[in-house]
């Protein structure tokens, strides 16, 4: 899988420029996108006493600020969350907690590369009968990773973007279209995948994945 998405990100950075594109393409100083995206999302643990949950809409959303001299920051957060499931008088549902924050330099119109940290926890939720809630997580994890970003211009408004970043433990990608529907506003829609392994809990090593297909808007000001 992460050959096919670099593949994605080499092919769209090969297309025409972009100069207006999501995500963020103008480094200037003082110029801010804001991402809002409805995601339903996948969430699924690397174990067998989770059943397979069924999906959920959350929001996914973040912000990039440019800093001047190519370089911008980037702060996102997903909480994606999964469906309830009923079993024994009793619902459960699992969660992946990520924040992230990025440092991004753009090499050219197309090309933008990108480091930062991302904190990770997981949860399972449990609601019991009485309306009593049980929360039990994971450790709370960091995790630094690296990546790259390809924009490309399919149409004079339209705009394709790929992105994968890794490290330790810690997969990330997105493929989206990005559309202009009026004066520095765009919807978008993707698909994103965040992918974080070794967890402890309950005395056990898991796995936890989120993904899912989105749609939103970005605002650049």
């Amino acid at each position: 899988m992460k050959k096919k998405i670099l593949m994605i990100v080499a092919v769209v950075t090969m297309m025409p420029s972009v100069v207006s594109a999501s995500p963020l393409v103008d480094y200037s100083h003082g110029k801010v996108a804001v991402d809002l995206t409805w995601r339903n999302s996948d969430v699924a643990m690397s174990h067998s006493f989770i059943p397979n949950l069924d999906k959920r809409y959350n929001m996914d959303w973040g912000f990039t600020a440019g800093l001047g001299n190519n370089l911008a920051i980037q702060y996102r957060q997903f909480n994606p969350r999964s469906k309830d499931y009923s079993v024994s008088g009793a619902s459960i549902n699992l969660q992946l907690e990520t924040q992230e924050v990025n440092v991004l330099y753009k090499f050219d119109k197309n090309v933008i590369a990108y480091a930062g940290i991302m904190e990770t926890k997981g949860v399972i939720n449990q609601n019991i009968s009485g309306g009593n809630h049980v929360g039990i997580s994971t450790n709370k994890a960091s995790k630094w990773q690296v990546g790259l970003i390809g924009t490309a211009k399919l149409a004079e408004k339209t705009t394709a973007y790929a992105s994968i970043g890794t490290g330790k433990d810690l997969t990330t990608w997105e493929i989206g279209i990005g559309q202009e529907i009026g004066p520095n506003l765009e919807f978008n829609v993707d698909y994103r995948l965040v992918k974080a392994k070794k967890f402890e809990i309950v005395n056990e090593t898991i796995d936890l994945t989120a993904k899912g297909l989105g749609c939103g808007v970005t605002y650049k000001f």
